[in-house]
């Protein structure tokens, strides 16, 4: 790809940014605030597509231990991240913080060996591989990477309502979909249809697995942290998101549109409803 095309992919990749922000603007969010949450999340949406990456080149086909060890990597490397974003914040915030993510770093881990045991169940052998490598696993990283972005976002003030919450995630997504446009258009060459299609739908489909996480987890904050309630919560949230990640990637590799338009209603009629809370 010449400099000219790298170019013009870069500013169609661009363009849900400037129509998303501006939407942003309309609801009254214009501070320097929104530029962090959209920095940090290109940064999430890096780090996940390394992830995915690194996971299809070296892993995808390897037994469980070697996986385990690159995933309990890729969870702790969060954790740090989270530590150092915390630091912006009060003393007492940072470590609420701090502990909220070890807590949903373990359960994560917990799922993911749950997945392990269901993938030897079903298939006979501890490999990852199939639907669970090629659509499950890239959606299960993606939606971890935009969760723990919006944690880290909470460090600079620990006060924060579900409105912030859902605010935070629209910057986050906003700024992993920018990060995964311009991939998929060096990969794969774009038009201004293709792009458009990009804007709305892909956009859709991230944040609407993004916010059910975000809701889920604001429900969990009502119950006593660290119980079984407040365990079961979480993890029914990054499950559920995962899922319906998980469908829109399996629909995608059958050549099946059928859920664009759902998924881009139901996107913008959770964000209303949240955004109005």
């Amino acid at each position: 790809m010449n400099l000219v095309n790298a170019f013009i992919t870069i500013v169609i990749a661009l363009f849900p940014v400037y129509f998303w922000a501006y939407a942003l603007k309309l609801l009254g969010e214009n501070s320097p605030d929104v530029r962090l949450k959209f920095w940090t999340g290109v940064f999430s949406g890096l780090i996940s597509v390394s992830a995915v990456f690194v996971f299809f080149k070296y892993f995808s086909q390897t037994k469980i231990i070697s996986y385990t060890i690159f995933f309990a990597l890729f969870l702790g490397f969060f954790y740090a991240v989270i530590a150092l974003l915390t630091n912006f914040g009060s003393q007492y915030s940072a470590k609420f913080l701090r502990r909220v993510s070890l807590l949903h770093l373990l359960g994560m881990l917990c799922m993911f060996l749950f997945l392990i045991v269901i993938s030897k169940i079903l298939t006979g052998s501890f490999v990852l591989g199939g639907i669970l490598a090629t659509i499950f696993i890239p959606a299960f990283f993606e939606e971890i990477s935009k969760h723990f972005s919006v944690l880290g976002l909470l460090g600079k003030s620990f006060s924060f309502s579900l409105r912030d919450l859902t605010l935070f995630t629209f910057c986050v997504v906003l700024g992993f979909v920018f990060v995964e446009n311009i991939l998929y258009f060096f990969a794969h060459g774009t038009t201004v249809g293709l792009s458009i299609f990009r804007s709305i739908f892909v956009f859709s489909v991230h944040l609407l697995s993004s916010l059910i996480c975000t809701l889920v987890w604001w429900k969990s904050l009502g119950e006593k942290f660290g119980s079984i309630r407040y365990f079961a919560w979480f993890l029914l949230g990054i499950l559920g998101a995962t899922l319906i990640h998980a469908i829109y990637n399996y629909s995608i590799s059958n050549g099946n549109n059928i859920l664009f338009l759902p998924y881009a209603a139901a996107a913008y009629g959770l964000f209303v409803y949240l955004i109005k809370k």
